[in-house]
């Protein structure tokens, strides 16, 4: 776990993140479903101690090289839609392939490619989040989906 109290803290590690994250790849045996990271925006002092729950996350999984990556949201309910509490990212003009971005290492799951967005616009989103407080950012469209990002509506 990284901990970042101020703006330049926080822009380290989206930096870092989004340098540092693995997509797919062959191993010796088998293959590497990648990574993902975990951001949380905790409004507590500085030199408080980390509460055990979060409130908010936005989890991002990338793939540098096709250019995309995706993004899950949880936090607070929304008027339009109080029956979900889970967003993946709704891309507003998904490629035209498979990116190929982790969602979720661990079974594997892979973003549906209409849940992928340029990179740019997850870094957009990452600093949104951590700027304003942990809540779902507007940079890009959501929809609801399961915890391990995958879309509800096929």
């Amino acid at each position: 776990m990284e901990r970042a109290t101020t703006r330049q803290g926080v822009d380290v590690a989206i930096t870092r993140a989004l340098a540092e994250l693995e997509s797919e790849r062959k191993v010796s045996v088998g293959f590497d479903p990648g990574t993902t990271a975990s951001f949380h925006v905790f409004d507590i002092p500085a030199d408080a101690e980390v509460p055990k729950t979060a409130e908010n996350s936005l989890t991002l999984g990338v793939n540098r090289a096709t250019g995309y990556g995706g993004l899950i949201w949880w936090g607070e309910q929304f008027l339009e839609d109080t029956g979900h509490l889970t967003w993946v990212t709704k891309g507003d003009n998904p490629p035209t392939f498979d990116p190929r971005v982790t969602a979720d290492p661990c079974y594997p799951l892979w973003y549906d490619k209409q849940n992928v967005v340029p990179l740019q616009k997850v870094q957009d989103a990452l600093r949104e989040f951590c700027f304003n407080g942990g809540s779902r950012p507007t940079v890009v469209e959501w929809e609801p989906s399961t915890v391990n990002g995958q879309r509800l509506e096929v």
